[in-house]
């Protein structure tokens, strides 16, 4: 979660849907490594808030308009930048204005 520098927005990362269909919803972790004896300490620590491909389920980038309270799915955003919001679009229009 974080809050847009002019306090209009905040963008977040939901997870909405049980995308790799295993009855729960699983924030995405790295693989841990297997550890040499059962007494050696974990690589990794156990709270995990950072994403990885292909572990656990999908992320939707969503943002919250502080103005009106409504909440929007933008998967390409950028940054929010004042009352707009700067999404990627495509090669040719890198960047586009909603």
């Amino acid at each position: 979660m974080q809050l847009s520098p002019d306090a209009r927005w905040v963008t977040l990362d939901l997870l909405r849907e049980d995308t790799n269909k295993n009855g729960k919803l699983d924030w995405p972790a790295p693989e841990e490594s297997p550890r040499k004896s059962r007494c050696e300490k974990p690589g990794l620590p156990k709270f995990r808030s950072f994403q990885y491909q292909a572990r656990g389920d999908a992320v939707t980038r969503a943002v919250l308009s502080l103005g009106d309270g409504s909440l929007r799915d933008v998967p390409d955003l950028l940054t929010p930048l004042g009352a707009s919001l700067l999404v990627a679009r495509s090669r040719r229009r890198p960047c586009a204005w909603t």
